[in-house]
Order: C-alpha cells, then structure tokens, then sequence
C-alpha cells in the first residue's frame, strides 16, 4: 500500500513502521484508502515530565485522515491489534 500520497512527509516512516507492524491496522488503513484518505496525520498526547511540566509528543496508537466528501475519519487502536474507525 502506498503511504507516499496518503501521508505529510514527517510522518511518513511512522505511519509505515504502524503498518508493518500492525496487521489490524493494514487492514483499517485499506478502508481508509477505499474513501481516499489524505493529508494523514498522527495525534498528540500529552505526558508530564519528572519536573512536573507538561510535554507533547506523537501516538502512534491515532492518525486522522481527510476523506472524499468532506468526511474526518480517525484509525484508532483500542487494544492489543484491534485497530478502528471512527468520525
């Protein structure tokens, strides 16, 4: 599956170790092709630090993608390889 033309270019080696490594997440990601997903992005979380301030980082665990028609649609993983849609 191409994640070339699906994916910003700084997320791009992210979103493929998911999928190699994720077979849910091949299959949910197939799905998001079928809508014609673009301009997929992961989703930020924050953590706190040992000093108590609060940091951003990526989850690989949450991408959003925009979709034909308008439509927002989000692949989530929810438990151990059960990846998800959601909008």
């Amino acid at each position: 599956m191409i994640v070339e033309n699906r994916c910003k270019p700084e997320h791009r080696s992210l979103l493929a170790c998911v999928l190699r490594a994720e077979p849910g997440a091949r299959r949910i990601f197939a799905y998001l092709v079928n809508l014609g997903a673009r301009n997929m992005r992961p989703d930020y979380m924050l953590y706190r630090t040992a000093n108590g301030n609060y940091e951003r980082a990526v989850d690989p665990c949450a991408w959003y993608a925009d979709c034909k028609g308008g439509l927002f649609v989000a692949m989530i993983r929810h438990s151990d390889g059960e990846w998800l849609l959601h909008s």
